[in-house]
Formats: C-alpha cells, structure tokens, sequence
C-alpha cells in the first residue's frame, strides 16, 4: 500500500512539473496574509471550469506550508457546486480523515466551509492540513477561493493553533478581494 501511496505521488509529482502553466485569470502572483503567492498549476477541465493554483517561493506540490487555490465555474449553480462540496467533506468525516467542520453562511450568495483534515498511515499522522472555502456567486458563474496550511510534524500543536487562529484565518479569507478572478483574453 505505502509503494502505491508513494507511485501516486511521483506521478502526480511528474505531471504537475511537465504541465504548462496557464494564467487565465491575469495575475501570476499574490499577496495573502503578509506572504507572497506564486502561480504553480493550472487546469481547465472543460470550457466552464478554471482552476489555478498559488503556492509560496520554493515549495512543492509534494510539500507546502500554506497553499491558495482559485477557481471558476461558468454558468454553474451556486447551491450544486457548494452542495457537492459539502457532500465531499462529508464523506471524509464519516470516513474519519475530516473533523471540526464549520459552516458559515454570509448571504444567498456567499458560503465559507472550514474543516481540519489528516492523513494517517498505519496508524501515524503523516499530515495535519487546515482548508478554508469560500463559494461566492457572481451572477451564473461560481468563485472558489481556498486557503489551505498544512502541518508535517506536530499535529496536536497545530490543531491547537487552528483553535487559536482560526477565526483570524476564515475573516482573512472572506475579506480576500474575488474580483480579480475574471478570464482574461
């Protein structure tokens, strides 16, 4: 299982290094909680959905501290898309890798999910990652901005931290500005 696990890894690892990066959305870097973003990844699965993916100087898809992920989903629906999700993190709870979920809803228009995950192998936290959505619609369309940070090492101190942050954590990603994503031609 663990040479599975690890297979999986290298390949996604591959893939994502020899993908070209596309910026749909007409900014390559951003700024987010005093630390600076870079554009590593993007994907758009059909002529509807466009993800891009912002991780800090020098970190790898393999192992990153704090990660932002900016999507958008043309002439979707807004209560498909958050119910869906909702369904996803769901599922990881009952199946014991999601605990402390917290939904918050700001308007029709506006839905924030936090949740603390792990990821275990026999037994031991391999990693400790803390999420935050935020599902805004915009007239058809869907934005999804996520803020994830992840911990390797000391999974109770960073659960800890979360109690303490977390608040701090969702206002800052609720305050984010969303109107930068928009696909530029």
């Amino acid at each position: 299982m663990k040479r599975l696990f690890v297979s999986l890894l290298v390949s996604i690892y591959m893939c994502l290094s020899a993908c070209a990066v596309n910026d749909f959305f007409g900014f390559s870097q951003h700024a987010f909680s005093g630390e600076q973003y870079f554009l590593k990844w993007s994907t758009t699965m059909t002529d509807s959905v466009y993800i891009e993916d912002f991780l800090p100087h020098n970190a790898s898809f393999t192992r990153f501290p704090t990660k932002l992920s900016f999507s958008l989903l043309k002439n979707h629906s807004f209560e498909r898309v958050v119910g869906e999700k909702m369904v996803e993190i769901d599922n990881g709870r009952m199946a014991g890798s999601v605990m402390d979920m917290k939904n918050l809803v700001i308007s029709d228009n506006e839905v924030i999910s936090s949740y603390v995950s792990e990821l275990s192998q026999g037994g031991v936290t391999m990693v400790v990652q803390f999420s935050v959505f935020r599902f805004v619609r915009r007239g058809n369309d869907v934005i999804i901005f996520e803020w994830v940070r992840r911990e390797y090492k000391d999974a109770e101190k960073f659960k800890k931290l979360v109690s303490e942050k977390r608040d701090e954590w969702v206002r800052q990603v609720v305050d984010t500005d969303l109107s930068i994503v928009s696909l530029v031609k």
